[in-house]
C-alpha cells in the first residue's frame, strides 16, 4: 500500500523510490545524499539504520512507539515520530519544506552523537564497566550504579 502511494509520487515527478537490501554502499550513498530519511518500521527495536542517521547527521521520521527508535528519537531531539499514514504524511512534508527544521534536528543529532553516544563515551562507559567487576572479583566490593550509568 505504501510502496504503491510512492510510486505514484515518483511517476509524477514529486519523489523517488529505491528498493535495496539495507546493507552496503549504495544504501549509504543514498542515505548520505538525503536531506532527511522516512524510516517506517513495524519490526525493529534497536536499528543499525538509525544509528548510521544519527552518525549522518540526518532529520528523520520514524514509527512509534518501538523501543529504540522511540527512546532514541525522544533523547537525541533529531526526528519526528508517526504513529498513523495521516502523521507520517505530514511530518515528511513538514521535514520536505522547512529547511530550518531539518538544520534544528541535525543539529540536535550531532550533539546527541558528540555528547551521548560517540564511540569514545561508549566505550569509556565500557572501561568503566569492566573496571568495576574487576573490584568485584578481586576485592569482593559490591557495585552500586547510578541509573544512567
Amino acid at each position: 500500500m505504501w510502496k504503491s502511494d510512492v510510486l505514484d509520487l515518483q511517476s509524477r515527478g514529486i519523489a523517488h523510490y529505491y528498493e535495496f537490501i539495507p546493507r552496503g554502499d549504495i544504501y549509504y550513498k543514498v542515505m548520505a545524499i538525503c536531506d532527511f530519511i522516512v524510516l517506517p518500521t513495524i519490526d525493529e527495536t534497536q536499528s543499525g539504520t538509525l544509528a548510521r542517521i544519527i552518525a549522518l547527521n540526518k532529520p528523520y521520521v520514524t514509527t512509534a512507539p518501538m523501543e529504540g527508535l522511540t527512546a532514541q528519537t525522544l533523547e537525541s531531539g533529531g526526528g519526528l515520530l508517526f504513529t498513523t499514514k495521516k502523521m507520517l504524511k505530514e511530518n515528511v512534508i513538514r521535514l520536505a519544506c522547512d529547511e530550518d527544521l531539518r538544520m534544528s534536528l541535525g543539529e540536535n543529532l550531532k550533539e546527541y552523537l558528540d555528547k551521548v553516544v560517540s564511540w569514545e563515551i561508549i566505550a569509556d562507559k565500557y572501561n568503566q564497566a569492566y573496571k568495576l567487576a574487576r573490584n568485584v572479583k578481586s576485592a569482593g566490593n559490591p557495585v552500586i550504579l547510578e541509573p544512567e550509568f
